[in-house]
């Protein structure tokens, strides 16, 4: 048994490398919690070890990776499928973390099963010199493949499916954020695993509290006009990392908001919108559906936020070219 604790997605591929050339199978995972809270202890822990139970490889069995992509996406689909049904919906067993975990062991699991890749031992190929081998290269991408799965997978209840898929990783953070922050999660580590899972970096800039069991996301309010970009100008976001986010349906969506409250005129984004949004006469649908979704984030944070837009999701429907 391995116990893993982690705090970059990356490691998971040097991790498997290591296992693999060891003739070692990964045959299950789970994710314990390793810290509690405590009024005596303060900053940002990792909550989360991951055990892997390891078995000696038995077969010598031979792949080429540009074979394996479509077994270990049928590995993670099956293996996130199955935790689905169990998961009782009045009180989930499984959080998104585990999710996001299941991704990665049901991945090495398919992996760790071959001896022989692209005709080589294991050992020689992923543990070659930099430069000599692209195997733990492509064995990275498998792994980033299974972790996209698993985001995919992880659709916000409320939210389209359709809307989901158009989304960035940085939105759907904080779209899935909004999410946690309804089910009472605080821990800064939830976030932070996350934002691990969507591959998101640079995800501060987005929380109004990184406190260890504080944490919560910016409402509209407190985004006010910062990293939002109009479409067709060369606006830039003020926070690193907030580039992809700025130009977003969902930081429109959020800055629309603000605007309503501000002027106290749920009519007043609309021009913003007609202008800014990119299409937005196309994209009118999954705005709504983006409003909708925040209009049911009735937490104390946002109660007001969540009524504004409600209201500012019916002047969308009715506003015609």
């Amino acid at each position: 048994m391995v116990m893993f604790t982690h705090q970059d997605t990356a490691v998971w591929a040097d991790l498997a490398a290591i296992l693999w050339a060891a003739g070692l199978q990964a045959t299950a995972a789970w994710c314990i919690v390793t810290e509690t809270d405590s009024a005596t202890r303060e900053g940002n822990y990792v909550q989360g070890t991951v055990l892997l139970i390891l078995r000696k490889r038995q077969e010598d069995k031979s792949a080429f990776l540009a074979r394996l992509q479509r077994p270990v996406e049928h590995a993670v689909e099956r293996q996130l499928a199955a935790m689905r049904d169990l998961n009782p919906k009045d009180e989930p067993d499984f959080g998104d973390t585990d999710f996001q975990l299941a991704a990665y062991a049901a991945a090495l699991k398919e992996l760790t099963a071959y001896g022989r890749i692209e005709g080589k031992p294991v050992a020689e190929e992923v543990l070659a010199a930099e430069g000599e081998s692209t195997t733990y290269t492509r064995v990275k991408e498998l792994l980033d493949r299974a972790r996209r799965l698993a985001s995919d997978f992880l659709i916000p209840q409320g939210l389209p499916r359709e809307v989901w898929s158009d989304l960035s990783p940085t939105e759907r953070f904080y779209v899935k954020g909004l999410e946690l922050e309804r089910q009472g999660e605080g821990r800064y580590a939830a976030f932070q695993e996350l934002a691990r899972g969507f591959g998101v970096h640079d995800f501060r800039d987005l929380l109004a509290s990184d406190r260890a069991n504080e944490a919560r996301l910016k409402t509209a309010a407190e985004l006010r006009a910062r990293n939002l970009r109009r479409a067709g100008t060369a606006d830039r976001a003020e926070d690193r990392g907030m580039e992809e986010f700025a130009g977003g349906l969902v930081r429109h969506a959020l800055y629309g908001i603000q605007l309503a409250m501000q002027q106290d005129d749920v009519r007043a984004p609309l021009p913003w919108f007609k202008d800014n949004v990119r299409d937005y006469w196309q994209r009118q649908r999954p705005l709504i559906a983006l409003l909708d979704y925040l209009a049911e984030q009735k937490t104390p944070k946002r109660l007001a936020e969540a009524e504004w837009a409600a209201k500012l999701a019916g002047a969308v429907r009715n506003h015609r070219p």
